[in-house]
């Protein structure tokens, strides 16, 4: 067994397993739980002589690839040096490691449902388990043979069936930890979460919130009240019929990520799909600097339309027009429509749909709210700082409103001088038409 390093978290979550049936991991954010179940997942894998059965759930099967197994992947491959592709049964979603079998589930499938209703189990992990609902978590647990494992962001009041069902069991342990056990963070992700701490300076900027801080800092038990967003829908895919397209970007580098998000319209419905969330990207790719990653690579890599309006925040023009000489259609939102409180409004008279790849987009409307007054009322302030994905979802969506002219292209889109350089062409001109815009 080769060494791997470990946050105290997983030793602490390996004494727990040992000898208890129901293990409740609760927390903050990037605490190390997730990582620390799977590092001890794969390590009791491959030392049981006996072939175990162990599932790894989530509400679908989407988060799962995006989040679960792609930690999942990178442990064996980077810690263990022993991923192999051979060993996965891609169509079952199941890799057979040692002598077990882990099959990962997603509870919005068919086969899924009908493989997590029936499965005898050894070890079961439910990740983010406030999203599932208890009559499949009861099944699956009845016939459980050793070890129950729950984790999530206590986002959650005394009715929840994790409450009611579960922590209120003798045999239940709990463990609780926090993004302060976490060797590894990142500055600017733990400065992220410490924005929300209720203090002075966090109360100047904008960022503070007493709720939000208790559940993502302190991984304690709260109820986010107040959402702006209280009503959406999570959908598989960006429909091919919306109408209404185009995109909005919110730059960012080094603590705040550059985001690109897709929208669309049909009937009343409006549609938005994350394309790119990605901290450190500077404008244009270069050839003397291959590997610094580039918003031009990352929309080349999207595979996004140059003919489809890209709405970006306008104190950007430098990096408005390295796109445009790139080639893409990046527009400034026009000045008097960039108020958060507009954007926001102009997004609610809508019937809103996320596609579920766009995980970043689904936690900010999740945790999106109005600040508070010191009685407790909400004001028409968002509380800021971890709301990237929806500036650029505002930014779309007001510039494609009736009357705000998202066919019209501005005096500010001037032809630019593009230089001889044999990747950048005028941005006006349309090879398919001849003409300019």
């Amino acid at each position: 067994m080769p060494e791997i390093t470990c946050s105290k978290v997983f030793y602490d979550f390996a004494k727990m397993a040992k000898h208890n049936h129901i293990i409740v991991m609760e927390g903050s954010s990037r605490s190390t739980k997730t990582y620390s179940i799977l590092q001890w997942i794969i390590m009791t894998a491959l030392q049981s002589k006996q072939k175990l059965r162990i599932a790894i759930i989530r509400s679908k099967l989407t988060w799962i690839k995006a989040t679960l197994f792609k930690d999942f992947q990178d442990i064996l491959r980077d810690q263990f040096n022993m991923w192999d592709e051979q060993s996965m049964n891609r169509t079952d979603w199941e890799y057979k490691l040692g002598n077990s079998e882990i099959s990962f589930l997603g509870l919005d499938t068919d086969a899924g449902r009908q493989k997590a209703h029936g499965m005898k189990s050894d070890i079961v992990y439910f990740n983010e388990c406030l999203e599932l609902d208890w009559e499949p978590v009861q099944q699956i647990m009845m016939r459980n043979r050793r070890c129950l494992v729950f984790d999530f962001n206590p986002n959650m009041g005394d009715t929840h069936w994790m409450v009611q069902k579960i922590m209120k069991r003798p045999e239940t342990v709990r463990l609780h930890s926090t993004f302060k056990d976490n060797p590894w963070i990142s500055p600017y992700e733990k400065a992220e979460i410490c924005g929300y701490e209720p203090t002075e300076e966090n109360k100047t900027r904008g960022t503070a919130d007493e709720t939000l801080w208790k559940i993502y800092g302190l991984g304690e038990r709260a109820v986010i009240k107040g959402r702006v967003f209280p009503v959406y829908t999570v959908v598989p895919e960006f429909p091919k019929d919306c109408k209404n397209v185009c995109f909005g970007m919110d730059f960012g580098f080094s603590s705040d990520p550059t985001t690109v998000v897709k929208k669309g319209e049909i009937d009343g419905a409006i549609y938005y799909d994350l394309y790119l969330y990605k901290r450190g990207l500077v404008n244009l790719k270069s050839h003397y600097a291959p590997e610094q990653g580039s918003i031009e690579e990352e929309l080349e890599k999207a595979k996004v339309s140059k003919k489809i309006p890209i709405f970006a925040d306008s104190a950007e023009p430098k990096s408005i027009k390295d796109l445009r000489n790139a080639g893409w259609d990046v527009r400034p939102v026009v000045k008097g429509l960039d108020s958060v409180l507009d954007g926001i409004n102009a997004m609610k008279r809508y019937r809103i749909h996320v596609t579920e790849r766009s995980l970043e987009l689904i936690k900010e409307f999740d945790t999106y709210k109005w600040k508070e007054n010191k009685d407790g009322t909400a004001t028409n302030t968002p509380v800021g700082g971890y709301d990237h994905c929806l500036d650029s979802a505002r930014y779309c969506t007001i510039m494609s409103e009736p009357g705000n002219n998202f066919n019209d292209p501005r005096p500010e889109y001037e032809a630019v001088s593009v230089g001889t350089s044999a990747d950048r062409y005028d941005p006006w001109y349309n090879p398919d038409t001849a003409e300019t815009f």
